[in-house]
């Protein structure tokens, strides 16, 4: 916040006055830069491989193995990084933003995760963090919808913040918003995302 005078001629009884008026200007706040965000195992908005999907009645053999992504940053925000946090919720309306995975505390340097990372601490770097996520697990879960109920949109964040470290609790269940918040927006220096489609094979009753 910026404070500067206004000088201003105001006319009273005649006589021209002189005033110098503090007036103060709000400084734009920061945009947050773009962090471009694929996985090898699938373009965006294309079908998620079920290698990734959470076992189900309808597709047992589902590995819930965790999806390899990858990302870019410019130098510019790189530069204001000190951690990455990546999020992955369930878009489709009915889900109600079920949150899959919540992970922070990902060393600044870092630019991909490997397939299965998320969901074998042993593969993570150190000091990461993952949050309880909507099935009450401290992991990655992969798609698991109703069967039957179409595609189910994922959307996966990549969030770069200026934050050192964060203390996620380990007892708590984040929603998405409670996240963000927690967070704080203008710790977010750079985000951006991939999304992919996943459907459970299903014969749709009447009715429901």
């Amino acid at each position: 916040m910026k404070k500067t005078a206004l000088l201003l001629s105001l006319a009273i009884f005649g006589t021209t006055v002189l005033c110098l008026i503090p007036a103060i200007s709000y400084a734009k706040a920061t945009p947050v830069a773009k962090i471009t965000v694929t996985s090898p195992a699938f373009k965006s908005l294309k079908d998620i491989p079920a290698k990734y999907a959470k076992p189900s009645d309808k597709l047992p053999y589902n590995s819930n193995i965790s999806i390899p992504l990858n990302w870019k940053v410019n130098k510019a925000a790189a530069k204001k990084i000190n951690t990455f946090a990546i999020t992955i919720v369930d878009r489709n309306v009915q889900a109600n933003k079920w949150v899959h995975l919540i992970a922070t505390n990902i060393p600044a340097d870092a630019r991909k995760l490997d397939e299965g990372a998320l969901s074998n601490k042993s593969l993570l770097p150190e000091g990461v963090k993952i949050a309880k996520n909507s099935f009450g697990n401290f992991s990655y879960d992969g798609p698991m919808p109703p069967a039957g109920k179409g595609n189910h949109i994922y959307e996966i964040m990549v969030y770069g913040l200026d934050w050192n470290s964060l203390a996620i609790g380990d007892d708590l269940e984040y929603s998405e918003k409670d996240f963000i918040e927690f967070l704080g927006k203008e710790h977010i220096v750079a985000k951006g995302k991939l999304r992919g489609k996943f459907r459970t094979p299903g014969i749709v009753l009447s009715g429901e």
